[in-house]
């Protein structure tokens, strides 16, 4: 769920909704203006990098326990707070009847809704989200997918093997000394792995970690925790392998 997305979208130009996509109440209609691809693209790149975004009220983002949607429905208005997101790449694909499509690359959590409203809001006409494709999460692309019908046919083929599943994941080695704590599918501390600087340069707290022995073979899939009473980086186990 954390990884980042790429998406393709259509925007329309002209309408505002409460929605912020077409499928909401119209809230205001305009005639958008000529703009021309030199325009749109110089605008567009005001969106990229880091950046605070306001969720939708039409979010299942929870607030004191319940969704927005649910708060928009009854014509509630909430403070939401705005959340840091990044958009690293925004492409200029076609913009033809003022409908824009773009090809967006971007971290998780970010609202494609919100990018169109934002756009049809410095553009002065509105804007609303017309269609959406995630077309890749992390290394996982849309292209590459299979049908259901595939697997019921080609079995086991058909389907990635936990090494490419994690592929981009970091890896760690750990000790052969160590290597029986993975029977029992203790914790690992940074003390038993080949590597003890690895926290500091490439573990984030919450991220998954393919787990190796000391001749290179995948044993486990491990999650980086915090040891709040030593402040040291330490592995809880998520999926052992036999």
């Amino acid at each position: 769920m954390g990884l980042d997305k790429e998406y393709k979208a259509t925007i329309k130009l002209g309408i505002t909704t409460d929605t912020w996509d077409v499928t909401g109440r119209i809230i205001k209609e305009a005639i958008p203006a000529f703009y021309s691809r030199k325009d749109l693209e110089a605008l567009l790149k005001k969106f990229e990098g880091e950046q605070y975004q306001t969720p939708p009220m039409f979010s299942a983002l929870k607030y004191k326990g319940r969704p927005l949607y649910s708060y928009a429905r009854e014509g509630k208005s909430v403070k939401v707070e705005k959340k840091k997101i990044n958009i690293s790449s925004i492409d200029f694909l076609n913009f033809k009847n003022n409908q824009l499509t773009l090809n967006i690359n971007c971290s998780s959590g970010t609202y494609i809704r919100w990018l169109a409203q934002e756009l049809g809001s410095n553009l002065g006409c509105g804007a609303a989200l017309q269609k959406l494709i995630r077309t890749r999460i992390g290394n996982f692309y849309l292209k590459d997918s299979v049908e259901v019908s595939q697997v019921r046919e080609h079995g086991k083929d058909s389907l990635l093997g936990i090494d490419k599943a994690l592929k981009g994941c970091p890896q760690v080695i750990i000790k052969p000394e160590f290597e029986f704590k993975f029977e029992d599918g203790h914790w690992l501390r940074e003390a038993m792995l080949v590597r003890q600087d690895y926290f500091d340069l490439h573990l984030k707290e919450d991220s998954m970690v393919m787990v190796k022995d000391s001749k290179n073979n995948l044993r486990a899939v491990y999650k980086v925790s915090a040891d709040s009473q030593r402040n040291k980086g330490i592995l809880r186990p998520v999926l052992i392998l036999t």
